[in-house]
């Protein structure tokens, strides 16, 4: 069982203070788990354990990331720990891009254990399985559209950033649960358009969803890092994927754009694709939905 630990005097400028009563004021999401959980243990500075993980609750802060970066630095956050955080001023996504990070969803940070050496490259592709999975688990038709975002019906529900300095690994994770950013705010040309699950009926809190996360994901994770067969658990991570067979659109961030079908991953976590010039890996970019199929409406939630 996880422990629960909220870091009511904040963090060292990078988190404000915070409370049961202040999170419950915050948000309705919120007000359900300190009411579930109850108000956890107060501590100025967490004291990390190797008899369970914990998950350490902060304020408004810069980003979970930053939190936990902190805390690792000065060994008080240890593998399988993680931060769970009330908002962000400075959220990141991939290649430094901003999050918009109110109060309500989800937004985590996770220090991973290392995984054997065959699977490192791989690792950040593993996260993004393990989690589509559990969301799979706990009833919604969710893929992973390479590199790190959550997909329901065409909509990015969610990201996860991986982050290794020093070989400490945290991963930054973040689900929109009552809230998306709007269409004006989303960066140019983006891959997918915005989506939560609260739409889609879902009534999961931010605590309640990541403890399930955590505990499914810690699990599975670790089955992956046992198993002997590089090919099996690239076979299992493909099956999560989405537009698996599908034509889609190619960005590799060096001003080149082309139409290819997605074919499968690389062992070390690269996409492959079927172009007309043949297959090829992208180790580097993204990938979108050609825009005909935004426009006939099939990505409604």
């Amino acid at each position: 069982m996880t422990g629960i630990y909220i870091l009511h005097r904040g963090v060292d400028g990078l988190a404000d203070p915070t409370s049961p009563a202040l999170l419950s004021n915050a948000a309705p999401g919120w007000a359900l788990d300190i009411d579930r959980f109850g108000p956890g243990s107060s501590v100025s500075e967490p004291v990390a354990t190797h008899h369970r993980p914990s998950c350490l609750i902060a304020g408004p802060c810069s980003s979970a990331l930053d939190v936990a970066w902190h805390l690792s630095q000065r060994n008080t956050l240890l593998d399988w720990d993680s931060v769970l955080t009330l908002s962000q001023q400075a959220g990141r996504g991939q290649f430094g891009r901003d999050w918009h990070s109110p109060a309500g969803n989800l937004y985590a940070a996770w220090q991973l254990a290392t995984p054997p050496a065959r699977f490192e490259e791989m690792l950040p592709i593993l996260l993004g399985s393990v989690i589509s999975t559990t969301l799979v688990e706990l009833g919604w038709h969710c893929r992973l559209k390479w590199p790190n975002d959550l997909i329901i019906n065409d909509k990015k529900v969610g990201g996860i950033l991986v982050e290794n300095r020093s070989g400490v690994t945290l991963a930054g994770i973040g689900i929109n649960l009552t809230s998306a950013p709007e269409a004006d705010i989303l960066r140019e040309q983006h891959a997918a358009p915005a989506g939560c699950l609260g739409s889609l009926g879902d009534t999961h809190t931010p605590l309640a969803l990541w403890l399930q996360l955590t505990s499914r994901g810690c699990r599975q994770l670790i089955e992956l890092f046992e198993q002997k067969s590089e090919q099996r658990v690239l076979q299992q991570v493909t099956q999560s994927m989405a537009y698996l067979g599908e034509p889609v659109m190619v960005s590799d961030y060096r001003g080149g754009s082309f139409e290819a079908k997605i074919v499968g991953l690389s062992p070390t976590g690269g996409l492959k694709v079927q172009t007309e010039g043949g297959l090829k890996e992208i180790r580097s970019g993204s990938i979108s939905l050609p825009m005909e199929r935004f426009k006939h409406g099939e990505t409604d939630l």
